[in-house]
């Protein structure tokens, strides 16, 4: 279980600097405030839809309810990578 949290969160991080970059890069500086505002609004707003969610996940799988979610995850990351692999030269 250690090992999922350590790849979910360095999955995380990735993606947040990454997203957060962009954001800075493709924004003008007048407008950063409103979209980080309504970024964060949004991924706020998302977080009981998941809990809802995961509460029935939880009910349904009881005991196995972490490797549901471990499997999940890394099958999520593996598809994740394969179809920007291809798409990102440097």
């Amino acid at each position: 279980m250690l090992v999922f949290a350590v790849v979910y969160g360095y999955a995380m991080a990735s993606f947040n600097i990454r997203a957060f970059t962009l954001t800075q890069d493709l924004t003008e500086n007048q407008y950063l405030g409103r979209i980080f505002g309504i970024w964060f609004i949004a991924l706020d707003g998302f977080q009981p839809i998941g809990s809802f969610g995961f509460g029935f996940l939880t009910d349904i799988t009881q005991n196995a309810t972490l490797t549901v979610i471990g499997l999940t995850l890394v099958a999520g990351l593996f598809g994740f990578h394969r179809f920007f692999s291809g798409s990102i030269k440097s």
